[in-house]
């Protein structure tokens, strides 16, 4: 899968290239690709641009919002659930890696960052390095 963090970055590009009508054009058709349970690998590539299309946060942010750097929402049909974020940047990820024996999902002996969805929301409250817990969210 592509990385969805270009569609906030240069979606606002596309009404030259697609037309108008453009917000309602299939651009990144995460829902559909997922329907049949397909594994979609969200995707944090970065070759230059915007340095926080690698972070996975923003990208499990754009994949629910749909929103370009201008505000507008593209294909909102299209948008994925918070838990349908969470697994595109975890298990489906390793999949695509053909990594899903060591990291993706939580299992006796797997590597893991982890995140756990609350309220519509993702937040980090904790960093594990090697089963040990280096920083915790104070709240602040």
């Amino acid at each position: 899968m592509a990385n969805i963090g270009f569609l906030h970055g240069i979606g606002d590009s596309m009404r030259g290239v697609v037309g108008e009508g453009f917000e309602s054009a299939p651009m990144y058709p995460l829902k559909t690709i997922l329907a049949p349970r397909a594994p979609g690998g969200g995707a944090s590539d970065f070759a230059g641009g915007l340095p926080e299309i690698s972070d996975p946060l923003f990208l499990m942010r754009v994949m629910r919002e749909r929103k370009t750097f201008a505000g507008l929402v593209l294909s909102p049909e299209e948008a994925l659930s918070p838990v349908e974020a969470l697994r595109a940047v975890t298990w489906d990820a390793a999949v695509a890696m053909e990594m899903e024996h060591l990291v993706g999902g939580f299992r006796p002996g797997s590597l893991a960052d982890f995140a756990v969805p609350t309220d519509g929301t993702v937040r980090v409250l904790e960093t594990w390095l090697g089963g040990e817990r280096v920083w915790r969210y104070d709240g602040a």
